[in-house]
């Protein structure tokens, strides 16, 4: 008896042991179960979301990334990216209104390399972001449809040749910090009426030759500012030019060359210097109003002004190179008797009357 008791006591025992052995099993089975799945949408997430694609240069040693249409390298640790160029698989590579990001995979943008949009010719409206600090030079070099630019406000450096024969470019808003305009920046922007970021000369550095052949019909600074050689050359619409707060005349060589529907100048009373060509080929100039203080005439100043017809040359006058008034057949200088200018005018046969 005790024994069959004891035998059906074993039997319960490896019963309950098998049922808790299923248990176990079902467990571990469902916990692995939930960790694959986990992992699998872990992956999916991760599938999902787009890295930056590592690409080399031609030479094989610079390298970038693309990410959003965009090639782009980075600045420096911590300091954010540079904007290279478009991808040519870009999104937006053949859209006419560009927004730039502020930032590309988590980094700000800061610089705009050079060459980033040379010669895209679908642009016609462009906004760089706040974040950006540096437009290279020739950034947007020949960009035939653009007309339409909005500068962010930390933008402080335009480097040269950016918007260079930018023929189409109208209106250029923004760019409240900028410090710095390079050479050439708005040269041959022909549809460009408005003298751009003029209100701030006075606080700009900027490069010769800056809004050469523009569509700038007219010119007048509220403040003293320095000048540029050739920084209206060949502006074709340019009418009139008030100079008067200007208080002197260093970096103007060829600043009026070729500005061919130029009538009317008014230059500051201290200027001591015309400097070289500074009214060259200036074809429909009449008159221009000597300062008492002029010390110098340069080479050409006065070259080819076809309808100048009156000048009144200071005493002060002590040198006046020989061909600064060459082409300038309806001229009449009006020179003191005895001046460096009426023996200049006697040397060189141009027409003269005194003053007195």
């Amino acid at each position: 008896m005790k024994k069959w008791i004891l035998a059906c006591g074993i039997i319960v025992i490896a019963i309950m042991g098998l049922q808790l052995t299923a248990q176990d099993v079902s467990g571990a089975e469902h916990i692995n179960n939930q960790v694959a799945l986990e992992t699998t949408q872990t992956m999916m997430k991760i599938q999902a979301t787009p890295r930056p694609l590592e690409m080399y240069d031609a030479d094989g040693w610079k390298k970038y990334y693309v990410s959003g249409g965009y090639q782009y390298t980075y600045i420096g640790a911590g300091k954010g990216i540079r904007i290279e160029r478009f991808s040519d698989n870009s999104p937006w590579s053949k859209s006419k209104k560009v927004i730039m990001p502020s930032e590309i995979d988590g980094h700000p943008v800061r610089r705009l390399a050079a060459n980033s949009f040379s010669q895209n010719s679908y642009i016609e409206e462009v906004t760089i972001p706040d974040s950006v600090e540096v437009i290279g030079s020739q950034a947007f070099i020949m960009c035939k449809s653009l007309q339409r630019v909005h500068i962010g406000k930390n933008v402080r450096k335009i480097d040269n040749d950016a918007f260079y024969m930018c023929r189409k470019l109208e209106k250029i808003s923004g760019g409240e910090s900028l410090k710095m305009l390079g050479l050439r920046t708005f040269q041959y922007c022909e549809k460009l009426r408005v003298l751009p970021f003029k209100e701030r000369f006075y606080k700009l550095d900027f490069g010769d030759m800056l809004c050469g052949n523009t569509g700038i019909q007219n010119v007048s600074f509220d403040k003293n500012v320095v000048l540029a050689n050739g920084l209206f050359r060949g502006c074709r619409r340019l009418k009139t030019a008030n100079l008067s707060k200007i208080q002197n005349s260093e970096c103007t060589d060829d600043l009026f060359r070729d500005c061919i529907a130029l009538r009317q100048v008014k230059i500051n009373k201290n200027w001591k210097y015309i400097e070289n060509r500074i009214f060259y080929n200036c074809r429909n100039l009449t008159s221009v109003n000597i300062p008492s203080k002029v010390r110098r005439v340069g080479a050409k100043a006065f070259g080819n002004c076809r309808s100048l017809k009156k000048i009144k040359m200071p005493k002060s006058v002590k040198k006046i190179e020989k061909d600064a008034f060459k082409g300038c057949k309806k001229l009449t200088l009006y020179v003191k008797k005895g001046s460096y200018a009426h023996k200049y005018a006697k040397k060189y046969h141009v027409k003269y009357k005194y003053w007195k």
